[in-house]
């Protein structure tokens, strides 16, 4: 009655029905206080305390009906959090540690198939991703099946790869593997599991899943290999159809300006200087313009090779990101578009 007519705030409601909790303990009068203070902490935010005094009603009393009243009662507070965006308001690792302690709300079906692509995909934004897979390892194993199974067990096996687990994430791809799926996500899991086996050092047998493989994705894992391998005589075959044939005047992109200095790299330590000469000539005046122009200009046919800066600067231009590109295309499409966009 005082909180309905403004006599006393939420704090001074909640303080009171605290105390009393200690003076009467039992039966109607306990389950109605118990209930009354929940709500009270809900509508001060304090979700944690809320759902907490609210799930002791279910543990403590009896009574089958108003047990599933209280269990749909907490559940549409989960709901509303997790999918109307009020958990999006808080730190994510409070909104992560809540999901943790009332995980049993997360309805069945897309709800809860989209609650839990939600806090994923702010987990990744935020680079958390070892709680991101334990989240989309927790959905594989125990809530979905069939072709959604191999659709969200492709996400974990990109959250480990990018978490630097090639093992986990190949085990993820492998246990799913359950049925046919369409030709886009078939490839995103051939790419992925290219990339895996790269990573634990089959070198070989990921190259033979790419034999009929002619997609650009599948000649920047190329590239990665062949780099990792230091086959230069393979990988500067590759840098022709990743770069295309751009027009003499065409503006380059960072990301073919990148091919560029990797290509003359690999020229360079494949000992091909007709190539890297060809190359210079090609792209010289271009790559002056560059954030990479004095790097080219070391990387020429002109350059002493020999010498410990040259072959300092080759092996670092060698294991830089632009080698890592399969991976970098997935973190911008993480970036502009979230995990649970990509397949």
């Amino acid at each position: 009655l005082q909180r309905k007519q403004g006599e006393i705030d939420l704090g001074e409601a909640i303080e009171q029905l605290e105390a009393l909790r200690f003076a009467w303990r039992g039966g109607a009068f306990e389950f109605s206080l118990l209930h009354q203070l929940g709500r009270f902490y809900l509508d001060e935010k304090k979700y944690v305390r809320g759902l907490a005094a609210l799930k002791q009603l279910i543990t403590y009393f009896d009574g089958e009906e108003r047990k599933q009243k209280i269990v749909q009662e907490m559940t549409n507070v989960f709901t509303t959090l997790y999918l109307e965006g009020e958990a999006d308001k808080m730190p994510l690792v409070k909104a992560l540690a809540l999901y943790n302690s009332f995980r049993e709300l997360t309805p069945v079906g897309n709800n809860g198939d989209r609650m839990i692509e939600k806090l994923t995909d702010r987990l990744v934004d935020a680079d958390l991703l070892e709680r991101a897979a334990t989240l989309l390892d927790y959905q594989v194993e125990y809530r979905l099946s069939g072709k959604d199974k191999m659709r969200v067990a492709t996400r974990l096996a990109l959250v480990q790869l990018l978490n630097h687990k090639p093992e986990r994430a190949l085990k993820a791809l492998r246990e799913s593997a359950t049925q046919p799926v369409s030709e886009d996500l078939a490839r995103q899991r051939l790419h992925l599991t290219v990339r895996g086996l790269a990573e634990v050092g089959k070198t070989g047998q990921a190259l033979q899943l790419l034999s009929e493989d002619i997609s650009y994705e599948a000649d920047l894992l190329r590239i990665d290999i062949y780099q990792r391998t230091q086959d230069w005589s393979q990988a500067v075959e590759i840098f022709p159809r990743l770069l295309g044939d751009p027009a003499p005047d065409a503006e380059l992109e960072a990301q073919d300006l990148k091919f560029i200095l990797s290509w003359a790299v690999a020229l360079s330590l494949g000992d091909d200087m007709e190539g890297l000469k060809d190359l210079h000539t090609r792209f010289g005046k271009r790559m002056e313009e560059s954030p990479y122009a004095s790097m080219f200009r070391v990387i020429s046919p002109e350059a002493e090779r020999a010498g410990e800066d040259f072959l300092d600067l080759a092996s670092k231009i060698a294991d830089v990101d632009n080698f890592q590109a399969f991976m970098t295309d997935y973190r911008q499409q993480l970036k502009e578009k979230g995990l649970s966009a990509l397949n």
